[in-house]
């Protein structure tokens, strides 16, 4: 069992890695030449002229023609123009252009591995070289290998070839399907591939009058993180009213923000004046949910409501990913035309969006996130008396959540040994403040979707004093398994809790460069040891700088003797109590909130074990490593390492302490017609 940080190789990796090692030195180094092939094409929408006629509008313009006709014809007063003014063309008929499919306009194959007898290869009107490709980088970096980019060097050897060239593969948009590996060795080890999409190219004539061409490249899943969460969507008749304190005006769906809306009027009857709880779910989707609930008399009015009543609605984090980015934005955007989001989609549902459950956890800000409970305690209270009936006869408490819908426990975050964080409620407020959608049917900021789920899951870190800390990531099928997933993987991006890291003791790739322990595929290793600032202030003032991390008790010099305090765990689960007491109380202000974020952090320090802090990936050991391997393809974000190289003190620790293993962070593929290695970057952690 393990995750997506802290996992084994892929068996074709590891398989392959054994088989080098068992060669013996000679017979590694005789390795075949290498290939790279460049498929391209480029797509265009093919669009459709459809008209509209507004019959209402078509009416009213008909009874205005006839009416100047007959005053045209009497000649009465000076005619219609006199009367009416003069008049206008009639609008009911509109005209729109609709995508119904696409086309494609450009395709290339470039490749290595294409005949070189001197008729094919200079078969061009100049009788110079056809073009060539020089050199690969493919390289897995951003947080949490999110980002997978390619970096195309090739040579054009005249300006024929080069302007043909260019038209096929220097255009942004292309999409471009890489395949690189050993000549003559099979297996998914030795061949690698890289799916993208062009963003960026440069160019430059040499000193022989050719062209040096550069292209960069990024994985389709890299760049839809970055299309604008406020995208237009197609327009599919959805209205909504956008102003219930106005004349009820309604307004066209435009933007996901819009369709959160429409779904709230569409689903909750009573969204208009929610005098007890209402809740909706849709059950195509995993956690989708909608919900919600008359504001607390005690607390501000919501910022951005236009919903009347002084109602707060909220959205689950996984109707936020599940419904409105993955249906609405991804499937309906007409913003995205660069690439093919429909092939891309995240994954949010009680399988990969989980994390440690805690019985007392709760939202500092139940205004902007609220977390419900678990099925026996489904609802959150807030107020006078930790909530209870005492403080709800005096009106000095809020239920927050008693009235929304269970079915069965599947809304709860707190459900068995894991939370689950799909559930998470997420306000109307607080999305549309990221968004910048002040307003309904408001057009809002320009806003990535990765930027967008970051701020929301920001949100949910500092409210829950760090319980959870969500992120999304690419996974190997053989990851995602271990997290109960065993749908495909290819295209998806999952949301993921940083601080969830299960399982131990996997198959770990080894990074041995010394001779005893050769293992005839790593060239090089390199291993850096540093002192955290932390350890260092301890020792600098006179400790022993020998643990680093936070400390859950506090710790004081008395007369230049060291004394620390022991955290009580039963005041922590108390002042947590006080803190929903307060919050309420005090009307949601910043102050009783920011104490119960303080009070939040220190109830998940005191219960998480000191082996479980230093599984989370930002509890890391002062070293690096880093490794040069013969070119080897599959090695992935989180896959966990070993080098016989690390000091003795970390690998083989007194006293109990685990031993540390080392994690991929990054990789970087460089191929050429006659070599290929592969450089892997790592964290260091403690074995789980």
């Amino acid at each position: 069992m393990a995750g997506v940080f802290y996992s084994a190789a892929q068996p074709f990796v590891l398989a392959e890695l054994k088989r080098r090692k068992t060669q013996g030195y000679v017979n590694s180094r005789k390795i075949n030449g290498c290939y790279i092939t460049i498929k391209s094409q480029r797509t265009a929408p093919v669009m459709q002229k459809s008209k509209d006629l507004d019959t209402g509008q078509a009416i009213k313009d008909g009874a205005g023609m006839l009416i100047r006709g007959a005053l045209d014809v009497t000649g009465i007063l000076g005619g219609s123009d006199s009367w009416l003014g003069e008049a206008k063309e009639s609008e009911a008929m509109s005209e729109t252009n609709n995508q119904v499919g696409t086309k494609i306009v450009s395709q290339g194959e470039l490749s290595s591995l294409a005949s070189t007898d001197l008729n094919s290869r200079y078969a061009t009107q100049t009788g110079r070289p056809t073009p060539s490709i020089t050199k690969l980088d493919v390289e897995m970096s951003g947080d949490y290998g999110s980002l997978k980019k390619a970096i195309l060097e090739i040579k054009c050897f005249d300006k024929q070839s080069f302007e043909e060239f260019e038209e096929l593969y220097m255009i942004p948009g292309t999409e471009l399907n890489i395949s690189f590996g050993r000549v003559g060795q099979s297996g998914p080890a030795n061949n690698g591939k890289f799916n993208g999409v062009v963003y960026d190219y440069s160019f430059k004539i040499n000193s022989s009058l050719g062209y040096d061409c550069e292209i960069k490249a990024v994985a389709k899943g890299s760049l839809v993180t970055e299309l604008n969460v406020m995208s237009k969507i197609s327009d599919d008749a959805r209205e909504f009213t956008s102003d219930f304190a106005g004349l009820n005006e309604s307004t066209t769906v435009a933007n996901i923000m819009d369709v959160f809306d429409y779904d709230v009027q569409d689903k909750m009857d009573d969204h208009e004046d929610l005098s007890s709880d209402e809740a909706y779910s849709f059950s195509a989707y995993p956690c989708a949910h909608i919900a919600g609930t008359d504001c607390p008399n005690a607390a501000p009015e919501p910022a951005n409501d236009n919903m009347v009543g002084g109602n707060i609605i909220f959205a689950s984090l996984g109707y936020i990913v599940n419904k409105l980015i993955n249906v609405d934005l991804l499937k309906g955007n007409i913003e995205g035309g660069s690439v093919n989001t429909k092939e891309i989609s995240y994954v949010c549902n009680n399988q990969v969006t989980v994390g440690k459950s805690y019985g007392k956890i709760f939202s500092a800000n139940p205004m902007k996130v609220l977390i419900m409970g678990t099925p026996y305690k489904y609802h959150q209270e807030y107020g006078g008396t930790g909530g209870g009936a005492i403080g709800r006869f005096f009106g000095a408490s809020k239920i927050w959540g008693k009235k929304f819908p269970k079915q069965n426990g599947n809304q709860v975050v707190m459900g068995g040994n894991k939370a689950k964080l799909g559930n998470i409620l997420i306000s109307r407020d607080t999305l549309r403040s990221i968004t910048g959608a002040s307003d309904a049917g408001g057009e809002g900021s320009k806003i990535s979707i990765s930027t967008f789920l970051n701020k929301i899951f920001e949100k949910i870190y500092n409210l829950t004093g760090g319980a959870y800390d969500l992120t999304v990531t690419n996974m190997t099928k053989q990851q995602a398994s271990h997290y109960g997933y065993t749908g495909n993987t290819e295209g998806k991006m999952f949301v993921v809790d940083r601080n969830w890291v299960p399982g131990a003791g996997v198959e770990k790739i080894h990074l041995n460069a010394s001779n005893a322990t050769f293992d005839n595929s790593t060239r090089n290793v390199a291993i850096t040891g540093k002192v955290p600032k932390d350890m260092a202030a301890a020792a600098f003032v006179g400790g022993t700088g020998t643990v680093s991390g936070k400390k859950q008790g506090s710790v004081e010099v008395v007369k230049g003797v060291r004394s620390e305090t022991v955290p009580n765990l039963a005041k922590i689960r108390n002042q947590l109590i006080t803190s929903r007491e307060v919050i309420h109380d005090t009307g949601y202000n910043e102050e009783s909130i920011g104490s119960a974020k303080s009070n939040l952090k220190a109830y998940v320090e005191s219960v998480v074990s000191t082996r479980d802090k230093a599984t989370f990936r930002k509890d890391m050991y002062p070293l690096e490593l880093t490794a040069t391997l013969e070119g080897i393809a599959g090695i992935q974000f989180g896959n966990a390492c070993v080098t016989d190289l690390t000091p003795s003190r970390y690998s083989n620790p007194k006293g109990g302490l685990p031993k540390i293993v080392f994690t991929v962070s990054k990789t970087k593929h460089s191929i050429s017609p006659n070599d290929w290695t592969t450089d892997v970057d790592t964290i260091c952690r403690m074995e789980p």
